[in-house]
C-alpha cells in the first residue's frame, strides 16, 4: 500500500492541511529600503509561519518517540538496524525497528514492500517498507522546509536577502543534521538513513536543497 508518490500526497496532505487551518493571510513584504534593518528583523519570514513550525515540531517529537520509545515485541527499544545478520541474526525479525512495526499494525504484512535492501544485503526475512507511515512524518518537515523557503521569498523582494537566509538555513540545518548522526556515515545519536528517513537524513536534505537553491 505504501509508496513514492502516496508518501508524496501523505506529506502534502499534512502540510496542506497545516498551511490553511494556520497560515496568515497578511504577507507584508520588505521593500530595499527595509533590508537593512537590524538582524532580528531578518526573521520576519520565519514569524509569519510560527504557529506552523510550532504544530511540525510537535510532530518531529511525535516521530522521535514512537522512534525511540515504542516498545516492539522481541526487539530492543529504539532499534534502527537492518535485522537479519547484523550482529549474527540476534535481532533477526527486527528489520526498521518501530517504523517497521508500525506498518505491519496499519497495513498489515501482506501490504507492505516484500524485497527491501535489507533482505538482499542482510538476508532479512520480514518486510520492510521505505516509504511506510512513520519515516512520512520526517518527510513531512522536509515539505515544511519548502514552505518556508517560500516564505522567504514571499516576505523579501531582494535577492540578497533571500540567499543569505536560505545559506543560513543550509548551514544551520547541515549542523544539526551532523551534530545528530556524529558528523559520520552510521553512528551518532540519529544515524544517516534514507529507508528510516531519519531525522538527520531529513535536514541533512533540507541542507543541501537551501544550499543548491541558493548557487542556482
Amino acid at each position: 500500500i505504501p509508496g513514492v508518490l502516496q508518501r508524496f500526497g501523505f506529506c502534502y496532505l499534512i502540510v496542506g492541511l497545516i498551511q490553511v487551518v494556520f497560515a496568515s493571510r497578511d504577507l507584508p513584504s520588505v521593500s530595499p529600503s527595509q533590508a537593512n534593518l537590524p538582524f532580528w528583523w531578518s526573521f520576519r519570514d520565519v514569524k509569519i509561519c510560527i504557529l506552523q513550525w510550532v504544530v511540525m515540531l510537535g510532530i518531529l517529537l511525535i516521530h522521535a518517540s514512537l522512534t525511540f520509545l515504542l516498545p516492539v515485541p522481541g526487539c530492543p527499544t529504539g532499534y534502527l538496524g537492518p535485522g537479519g545478520a547484523q550482529e549474527n541474526y540476534i535481532y533477526a525479525n527486527c528489520t526498521g525497528g518501530s517504523a517497521s512495526y508500525i506498518d505491519a499494525q496499519i497495513f498489515g504484512l501482506k501490504h507492505m514492500y516484500t524485497h527491501p535492501s535489507s533482505m538482499r544485503i542482510y538476508d532479512s526475512k520480514v518486510p520492510f517498507d521505505p516509504e511506510g507511515f512513520l519515516g512520512s512524518l520526517s518527510s513531512a518537515f522536509l515539505v515544511f522546509l519548502g514552505v518556508q523557503c517560500g516564505y522567504t521569498l514571499l516576505t523579501f523582494s531582494e535577492w540578497q536577502p533571500r540567499i543569505r537566509r536560505w545559506l543560513l538555513w543550509g548551514f544551520v540545518l547541515g549542523v544539526i543534521a551532523g551534530g545528530l548522526c556524529g558528523f559520520s556515515k552510521e553512528e551518532g545519536v540519529v544515524p544517516l538513513n534514507k529507508n528510516l528517513w531519519s531525522l538527520s537524513f531529513s535536514l541533512a536534505l533540507g541542507s543541501f536543497a537551501f544550499i543548491l537553491l541558493s548557487v542556482m
